[in-house]
Order: structure tokens, then C-alpha cells, then sequence
């Protein structure tokens, strides 16, 4: 019955250390680089974004266009600049090696359109030699 009784501890013991949370340090980084990001985007920094977005990156729009890394080149080459926005309803959840990033935005494309609201959702996995990489991306509407 003892035996029985120290092996179910163990065995608690190890599977409450398989599913622990991650370290706060970790979603700090990842917070930490996610805003890196949106300020590169924000100021067409291509140098940044290059180190930031993994060789492999798909980013799904709000219209359902899917665009990568390349695509990103372009867009910034040809001038484009993203609005910053301060996330807000952020939440971070790290994985081990991935950590998955949601977050809410309200913007309007110019001065003269009502802004809208978007929920991200974006995967980043951590790479031994670059840090955190966004390898995924997908912005949707929210609709009222």
C-alpha cells in the first residue's frame, strides 16, 4: 500500500511538471518581440521584420488573402507602413518551444473610415540560433 502510494506521488509530481506552466520570462519575451514587430511594421523597418519573421511565414488577412514573407518584402519595399496599435485583450500562452499570441486592435485605414475592429491570432516558435519567429499569422473582424 506504501509503495502503491509513493509511486501515485511520483507520478503526480511528473506529469504536474509535463504540463506546468511556462516560465514568465518566456512570455515576456515573446510580448516583448511581438511589439518589436508591430513597431517594424509600423515604421516599414524590413531589417527587423527579416530577423522577426521565420523563412517559412503565412500570414492570413482579414480578406483571406494569404501572404508570405516575400510578399512582406514587397509591401515594404513599396512603401507600406502599418498604424501601430497598442494590443489590447493580449494573452500569451508558451508552449515549450511555440507560444501562441491573441490579441484585439481597433483601427481605421485612413482618417475619413470608421475604424474596425480585428482579433490576431500569431504562432511564434523559438529558434536556438534567432530567438522567437512569427511563423503564422491570421487577422479577422470582429463583427457586432
Amino acid at each position: 500500500m506504501r509503495i502503491t502510494t509513493v509511486v501515485l506521488a511520483l507520478l503526480a509530481i511528473q506529469l504536474s511538471a509535463s504540463v506546468a506552466p511556462a516560465a514568465p520570462e518566456a512570455e515576456d519575451e515573446v510580448v516583448a518581440v511581438n511589439v518589436e514587430r508591430l513597431h517594424a511594421l509600423a515604421t516599414g523597418n524590413m531589417q527587423t521584420l527579416e530577423h522577426l519573421f521565420a523563412d517559412d511565414f503565412i500570414y492570413v488577412t482579414p480578406t483571406g488573402k494569404v501572404e508570405t514573407k516575400e510578399d512582406f518584402r514587397k509591401s515594404i519595399a513599396g512603401g507600406y507602413k502599418l498604424a501601430f496599435v497598442e494590443p489590447e485583450n493580449l494573452r500569451v500562452r508558451v508552449h515549450g518551444t511555440a507560444a501562441v499570441v491573441t490579441y484585439t486592435t481597433r483601427r481605421a485605414a485612413s482618417a475619413a473610415t470608421s475604424p474596425v475592429e480585428s482579433i490576431s491570432t500569431c504562432v511564434y516558435v523559438r529558434d536556438p540560433q534567432a530567438g522567437w519567429q512569427l511563423v503564422s499569422q491570421q487577422t479577422n473582424r470582429i463583427s457586432r
